[in-house]
């Protein structure tokens, strides 16, 4: 009888300490990193087995949230490019560049804000990179600007599929009237950053690219700078990004033609293409029309 009971009691305490059976472990691959899937794997998120589901959206205060944050953050992975910049400063941290005193950020590297795009077109990636989906649709500021002059660094990765294209800023162009529908060109003067090709999408005038200029590699990070007369012209000047100081710029287009205020344009050419930039800085009513980039 004693045996009995004790094999009970020691059955029952077995049973209830038994462990049960835990929960899935997130979603993982679909929501990527908390900021947006900017890891080059797309999300490692609910890796442990013991329930406590991880958010599958890759949402985030800073502008990244979709339920296509993952895929988007694994875009760039498949792309090949390194996560990591060798050599290149802090993002977000210090001064303006080149000394410009006057300059503010126009894309503050953590939202969206004083952007206007279609819904995950974009999104903000791990130190400051705004990044492309692969989605045809352009973002563009939301104020109109006259004179000013933009300073911004930018690189070009692999296209997945489909036709690929040189990174593309527009000026002159002119507001859409729907910014929640997919725009592209805003019929302005298109700058290729950083080597200086051109295109004309209606607003007319002619471009000039100096004879025998240096070609860069687009897939690096490269910084330009844009001056800009809302009477009607802009130059560009571009060099690639250095690890122990700031790259000394050379020009590479200049526009004349019809001016107008207009919104500053990140224009993606087509969809497949994924193309970043960071540090975006402005100085707005510039009186020095020469570049601080070469001084």
């Amino acid at each position: 009888m004693r045996i009995a009971v004790l094999a009970l009691l020691l059955g029952g305490c077995a049973s209830g300490h038994a462990p049960g059976p835990g929960g899935q472990g997130g979603d993982g691959g679909e929501g990527g990193s908390g900021d947006g899937g900017s890891t080059p794997t797309g999300g490692k998120g609910g890796s442990t087995g013991t329930g406590g589901a991880v958010s599958t959206g890759g949402s985030s205060a800073t502008g990244g949230s979709s339920a296509t944050g993952g895929a988007a953050g694994g875009s760039t992975g498949t792309g090949g490019a390194p996560e990591a910049d060798a050599g290149a400063p802090p993002v977000n941290e210090g001064a303006a560049p080149y000394g410009c005193t006057k300059c503010t950020r126009l894309f503050d590297g953590k939202t969206l804000t004083g952007w206007d795009t279609v819904k995950d077109a974009w999104v903000i990636k791990e130190g400051g990179v705004l990044a492309s989906t692969g989605v045809a649709a352009d973002i563009y500021t939301h104020e109109d600007l006259g004179d000013y002059r933009v300073f911004f660094q930018i690189r070009h990765l692999p296209a997945m599929g489909g036709k690929d294209h040189q990174p593309c800023v527009v000026l002159f162009g002119k507001r859409p009237a729907d910014p929640t529908k997919a725009a592209r060109s805003l019929g302005g003067a298109q700058f290729q950053p950083p080597n200086g090709y051109s295109w004309n999408y209606g607003v007319g005038g002619t471009f000039s690219s100096p004879a025998g200029k240096m070609k860069l590699d687009a897939k690096v990070w490269n910084q330009c700078e844009i001056v800009v007369k809302e009477a009607g012209s802009f130059k560009a000047a571009c060099c690639t990004v250095t690890p122990d100081k700031p790259c000394k710029t050379f020009e590479v287009l200049s526009w004349k033609g019809p001016g107008r205020k207009h919104p500053f344009d990140l224009m993606m050419h087509n969809g497949g293409l994924f193309d970043e930039y960071r540090e975006i800085w402005i100085e707005r009513g510039q009186t020095d029309d020469s570049y601080l980039s070469q001084k």
